[in-house]
């Protein structure tokens, strides 16, 4: 996870200076699961909300999804069971919502199984 971290780190920053929020989103959404890795429960969570909140304002719907799924599993590891709840079914929504765009009804499935 260092050696990610290290790779990762200018990418993000480089991202959120220019704009690419996509970029940034999943950058992050990278360097929270390193700070989970680690076991840094803080900064993974403080992380992981932070790419929801850009997911969220930008639309970024794979990134939002990945970062509810991945908050939740943290809150759990902190005993924040009825948080983590919340985030589990905003992931769920996301998957849903992704699902109702797709006009092709195996991959419909296939997203939703």
């Amino acid at each position: 996870s260092n050696r990610a971290e290290s790779l990762l780190v200018p990418v993000h920053g480089a991202a959120a200076r220019s704009g690419w929020r996509d970029a940034e989103a999943t950058t992050g959404l990278v360097l929270g699961l390193c700070s989970e890795a680690r076991g840094e429960l803080d900064q993974a969570r403080e992380t992981f909300s932070f790419v929801i909140d850009i997911s969220d304002r930008c639309g970024l719907l794979a990134a939002g999804r990945e970062a509810h799924a991945a908050l939740a599993r943290v809150l759990r590891r902190s005993g924040r069971d009825s948080e983590a709840d919340e985030h589990v079914t905003r992931a769920e929504e996301i998957v849903e919502r992704m699902a109702a765009a797709l006009t092709d009804d195996s991959l419909r499935r296939q997203l939703l199984s």
